[in-house]
């Protein structure tokens, strides 16, 4: 079954002026963006760039969710999502959020963001903000997430951090000395590539602490760091956009420094095919899909949206729920009792009704 994987081919039409332009997504593709002149795509092969002229944002943050979503943010305290289907760009409630400097987006569907002095967690659906790492933390800056669903993050005062699954919390990556580590990526190998204030990129087994050179080759003023399928890294700086090896580290050009101060980059996942009720996509259907279905409930789109019909509803609670039920038994039990779903329903139909 292939759950909303037509959102990441969609084809985006403009009308702008007298002209029409179409624009198809498709996966590994790079969006960039720039500070005055939005946003860009770039073939991953041919290198081609095309303006994307439908938002117009300095956006110096990037994060795709596994519909398709792109949510983006500057160092203000607001994120705001795109859905290439739709073509809609919209703000994303919030309260509390201070000077982010990053943000990834969890297999539930919630988005990890890195502030000023804290680590947040913020559900898109209804702008609920809990803080998941804070104290004696300076300037977190660059934040990534692995395949495995692991987060990590820099700190300036030397300081690389693993964010606690289970917890409210951190630990320490063991490194070598850091010299103030800002710009992050994960590469699907689960190795870290950080980049140091003494401008080289570091490869970091993030379990051994192991720290060896992954190149010195960088352009001036790196900006953002982004990782292909393949494991390749890519960097955007004030020469344009670069490829480095994901084995060997060595740079070519992907995009000539014609943009103006070109920003935040991301490129396009491929779609998974997840079971009916793996929410999460981790390949497993289980209480943390159910719990993705309650952080999604009501939005307009996103991975617990089952059936498609562009709102995460009552029906791919079923959806999820038939699928637990044909689960091995210990899984199945992990299945909230119907009476708890019926309650939910029925306060979400006397809040319907409270608003007619």
């Amino acid at each position: 079954m292939k759950i909303l994987s037509h959102i990441l081919a969609a084809t985006l039409v403009m009308l702008g002026g007298q002209t029409l332009l179409g624009v198809t997504l498709s996966p590994g593709d790079i969006i960039i963006t720039e500070f005055f002149d939005g946003w860009h795509k770039i073939d991953p092969v041919t290198h081609q760039v095309t303006e994307l002229p439908f938002v117009k944002s300095s956006s110096d943050y990037l994060a795709v969710d596994p519909a398709g979503t792109i949510y983006f943010a500057s160092d203000t305290d607001e994120v705001s999502r795109v859905d290439w289907a739709s073509n809609a760009t919209s703000l994303v409630p919030s309260a509390g959020l201070q000077f982010i400097d990053g943000l990834v987006v969890e297999p539930s569907g919630s988005l990890l963001i890195s502030e000023d002095d804290s680590i947040s967690r913020l559900n898109p659906a209804n702008g609920q903000t809990t803080e998941v790492s804070r104290g004696n933390l300076f300037g977190p800056a660059g934040i990534a997430q692995g395949q495995d669903g692991r987060v990590f993050f820099t700190e300036f005062f030397n300081d690389l951090w693993e964010l606690s699954s289970t917890s409210i919390g951190r630990s320490s990556v063991p490194t070598p000395d850091l010299d103030s580590p800002s710009l992050l990526t994960v590469q699907p190998s689960g190795d870290l590539i950080v980049l140091n204030i003494d401008n080289q990129l570091l490869r970091i087994d993030p379990d051994t602490g192991a720290t060896g050179l992954f190149s010195t080759d960088l352009p001036t003023f790196p900006i953002a760091l982004a990782v292909e399928a393949d494991g390749d890294v890519l960097m955007t700086s004030t020469d344009g956009v670069f490829r480095f090896d994901g084995v060997t580290g060595t740079r070519s050009l992907v995009a000539e420094g014609t943009f103006f101060s070109p920003k935040g980059i991301v490129v396009i996942p491929t779609p998974a095919d997840p079971e009916p009720g793996d929410f999460d996509g981790n390949g497993s259907i289980d209480a943390a899909d159910y719990a993705a279905w309650q952080n999604q409930y009501g939005a307009p789109a996103g991975s617990a949206d089952a059936n498609a019909d562009g709102t995460v509803n009552a029906a791919d609670y079923t959806v999820w729920r038939d699928a637990v039920s044909a689960a091995p038994t210990a899984v199945a039990s992990t299945a909230p009792e119907p009476s708890s779903f019926l309650l939910l329903i029925l306060a979400g139909s006397l809040a319907m009704k409270s608003r007619r």
